[in-house]
């Protein structure tokens, strides 16, 4: 039902038929299907002070459960809205937590997104030397990827641009 509701544009009947697995997961001591509504539901928050409660309340299921790649997910998001706020020193611990968390699961396209982030957040606080090491970085990772979320020259561009 709740997937009807998205594909209308209503998120608000959609949230509320998560809601009750939401707290059958809970209650049933199933943290990580939990974690994953959770992180659904802050994806689709209609405010950032939502998006990142609902977040950080994934983070804390998927860090019960060891699940690295869904805390990278989470840290990641909250590091996307602390940015978004313009907390640039949050989203990067955000996003520093979220790189250890990639690193663990060894997922090389979440790692260098997440350098990306980590450049940009850099470049914003006037650390151009950390951006440019972040850069550097993320071209070492993609460099050994199939399918970069950022090609090459965009990534020199932007190095450029520090």
């Amino acid at each position: 039902m709740a997937e009807i509701y998205e594909n209308q544009g209503n998120s608000t009947k959609a949230h509320d038929c998560y809601v009750q697995p939401l707290a059958a997961y809970e209650k049933g001591g199933c943290p990580l299907e939990a974690a994953g509504l959770l992180h659904k539901f802050g994806r689709r928050a209609e405010n950032l002070d939502d998006s990142l409660q609902y977040d950080n309340r994934a983070m804390v299921k998927f860090e019960e459960t060891g699940t690295h790649l869904g805390m990278a997910m989470c840290l990641s998001e909250m590091g996307n809205l602390c940015n978004k706020r313009g907390q640039y020193s949050m989203a990067q611990e955000h996003y520093i937590r979220g790189l250890a968390a990639c690193e663990a699961v060894g997922n090389n396209d979440t790692i260098a997104m997440t350098l990306l982030n980590l450049a940009e957040v850099s470049t914003k606080q006037g650390r151009h030397k950390w951006a440019l090491e972040y850069y550097t970085g993320a071209l070492a990772v993609c460099g050994n990827l199939d399918n970069c979320p950022h090609d090459e020259a965009h990534l020199l561009f932007s190095m450029a641009e520090v």
